[in-house]
């Protein structure tokens, strides 16, 4: 399954981003897209009308990814998982204004462990980074070794980020 970054173009520059791991880490298997109001990516608009996309979105109407990949309809389309890339504030927006996203299945993430990102001010205390979110969605599709690796990654981008300051 792929995963598509739909990053918010703000978010590109900023060197606390942690979507660049997403795609450093996985290669082909993960692809990103800078967002357009105006102008959706052509990909990601054709994946959608064949209901073969989700968005990792939570809040009301969201499925437990774990739940939604038992849904035995739900899992035989799905080709790939959309994963806002942005703040909070950002990712509302691109939601709110992407008529696209509010029609794909909405999945939750139910992680046990608390956040580590620590790199940005205002963070939303129940919140993951976009690599921590992905991290998830590899260990529950049972792609341990790259879950294993973009959390590693993660961590020495932590680090690494911190020893600078």
């Amino acid at each position: 399954m792929k995963i598509y970054l739909l990053t918010h173009p703000r978010e590109l520059p900023k060197p606390t981003n942690t979507g660049r791991l997403v795609t450093e880490v996985l290669g082909e298997s993960a692809r990103l897209v800078e967002w357009s109001r105006v102008e959706p990516d052509e990909e990601l608009l054709r994946l959608a009308e064949k209901g073969a996309l989700a968005l990792i979105y939570p809040g009301e109407g969201s499925t437990e990814l774990s739940t939604a990949l038992a849904d035995a309809g739900l899992s035989a389309r799905l080709k790939g998982l959309v994963v806002l890339d942005g703040t909070w504030q950002e990712a509302r927006k691109m939601f709110n204004k992407s008529p696209y996203l509010q029609n794909l299945p909405r999945i939750a993430l139910e992680a046990s462990e608390a956040s580590r990102y620590n790199l940005r001010r205002n963070q939303k205390a129940e919140g993951l980074c976009t690599a921590e979110c992905v991290v998830y969605v590899l260990q529950v599709l049972g792609q341990e070794v790259e879950a294993d690796r973009l959390n590693g990654r993660l961590e020495e981008f932590i680090e690494g980020y911190a020893s600078r300051k």
